[in-house]
Parts: structure tokens; sequence; C-alpha cells
């Protein structure tokens, strides 16, 4: 007899280079999952992957990383990419937020650190579930993202 989960008995598994996470299929539009159970380090991977971005040694595609921390009170509050993005005030958060427009998203990649910390109602009726799921309504139709 088989035992485990459906999944893990009728899908390969097989471990993926972190470099090699976003070329894994030909798709105009990458949207990557990082599942575990809590302290597996999920959220250690997703400021690694922040810092060797900023180091030059990772994901060099994107010249913009957006890391939002989903636990943080103010973020889940947030009502567009606007609320977002890092910074000094409204006015600059607005002009960042029409470069991106501006070229559809292209370039960019949001880290959405700590899914499985949102409430839930925020699943399906937020932005951050228009960043994955339709950001064609946010004018982001080639933006990436890692959701851990």
């Amino acid at each position: 007899t088989l035992r485990g989960k459906v999944k893990d008995i009728l899908y390969e598994k097989k471990p993926v280079e972190l470099k090699d996470i976003f070329q894994m299929d030909n798709a105009k539009r990458k949207v990557i999952l990082i599942e575990g159970p809590p302290g597996a380090g999920k959220s250690t991977l997703a400021w690694h992957v922040c810092q060797t971005w900023e180091s030059g040694k990772l994901f060099q595609d994107y010249q913009t990383v957006v890391y939002v921390q989903l636990r943080d009170p103010t973020i889940q509050s947030a009502k567009s990419v606007e609320d977002l993005v890092p910074a000094k005030n409204r006015d600059q958060a607005k002009q960042v937020m029409t470069e991106f427009e501006n070229c559809s998203g292209r370039d960019l990649l949001f880290i959405l650190d700590g899914w499985d910390e949102l409430p839930s109602h925020l699943h399906t009726k937020s932005i951050f579930h228009k960043l994955i799921a339709s950001p064609q309504t946010l004018n982001l139709h080639f933006s990436a993202v890692i959701v851990t």
C-alpha cells in the first residue's frame, strides 16, 4: 500500500537551485510559491533573495525588488501597490508606481513574505491577491512574484 499525501505520491519532486526558479517554465509571468512549516526558513530565504539581488549575484534580470512583510499590520491595511512601495512620502510612492505601470511591471519582482501570517480574508480580496492572481488590473502584467 502507498502511504502519504496524494501530491507526494503522484508528483515527482526534485530539488531546484534558487538561481533557476524562474527558469522552470516558459510562462510570460512568473509566480513562485515557497511552502513549508513554520520555522522552515521561508522568511530567511526571502530575505536572502533580497540581499543576494542587492549584491548583484541573483535575479539581475530584475531592476527593482520590493520586499513586503505581510505580517506587518500597516502592510495588511494596504489598498494599493503604492502603499507597499518603500518611499519617503506619498508623492514619491505615486511616482514610483507610475514608473512601474509605464513598463507594465517588467523588471519588477515582488517578494510577499508571510502569506501564512496574513489574515485569511486578505487571501482573496486584497492588493496581495491582485498582485498574484490579476496583475493586469494593476497594469503590472509582467511583474514577477515570490510568495513565502
